[in-house]
């Protein structure tokens, strides 16, 4: 399972690095491009699967997705620095009752 998180955005001295307004940083950048990078990131720097994003809980399943195209696009439409990613380990347990491998 794959979760992200905006960061709150930084501002030095009451400035933002973003070289546009920020009215205008979401116009032309699109949430599901973000998304598909995320997910190409995710699967070499956590080693993801396309099951680990698309699992229960995750950035991309089913009851996920809304949220997770509402962060993104809060990512591109403020002056954020940082969009955190982790995989968190998720234990599953075998036919037979023993625990299995997290994921």
């Amino acid at each position: 399972m794959a979760d992200i998180e905006v960061a709150e955005p930084l501002q030095v001295n009451g400035a933002s690095d973003h070289p546009l307004p920020s009215s205008q940083l979401g116009q032309s950048l699109d949430p599901e491009i973000l998304i598909n990078y995320l997910s190409l990131l995710l699967s070499v720097t956590l080693g993801a699967s396309q099951d680990d994003l698309e699992g229960s809980g995750s950035l991309l399943s089913a009851e996920e997705v809304p949220h997770t195209v509402k962060l993104c696009t809060r990512f591109l439409s403020e002056a954020q620095v940082a969009l955190y990613a982790q995989k968190n380990a998720v234990s599953s347990i075998n036919r037979d009752g023993s625990p299995g491998d997290p994921g």
